[in-house]
């Protein structure tokens, strides 16, 4: 591993740990162009994109990551793991995101076609963990 790439590992990270994704993803795309057959660059990558939404990027990330990974390296058996845990999450955040979005627009049409008064509209219902402070003493 060159040292350059370690470097702007490092970096990455710190930029992870403080919460700055975008300057962590250009970080660990610096890993990357000093050496593209790391996986390591492609997994750290796939996490700053899970954390700023970005999951199809981040799907990608773990995809490339995968190829890069040699079965005969014993650190890569982590490696895989890490990759794979992250490619199913992104996946999954992706879909939630995809369903969300058709939930929306699909309540959107509904009440643009309902008539304007007297009306019931029916809304998608969703399972919330805690109700909002402003709820709870009505």
């Amino acid at each position: 591993m060159s040292n350059l790439f370690e470097t702007y590992k490092d970096e990455g990270n710190a930029f992870f740990k403080a919460e700055a994704y975008e300057k962590a993803v250009q970080a660990y795309n610096k890993c990357i162009e000093r050496d593209t057959e790391n996986p390591i660059g492609y997994s750290n990558k796939a996490m700053a994109l899970i954390k700023l939404g970005s999951y199809q990027d981040a799907i990608n990330a773990c995809n490339e990551g995968i190829l890069k990974l040699n079965p005969k390296e014993t650190k890569h058996i982590a490696l895989k793991k890490k990759l794979s845990y992250r490619l199913e999450m992104a996946k999954n955040l992706l879909k939630e995101q995809q369903d969300k979005t058709v939930n929306h627009n699909e309540a959107t049409k509904r009440t643009k076609n309902s008539p304007a008064t007297g009306s019931i509209i029916d809304l998608p219902i969703e399972a919330v963990n805690t109700l909002p402070s402003e709820y709870v003493n009505l």
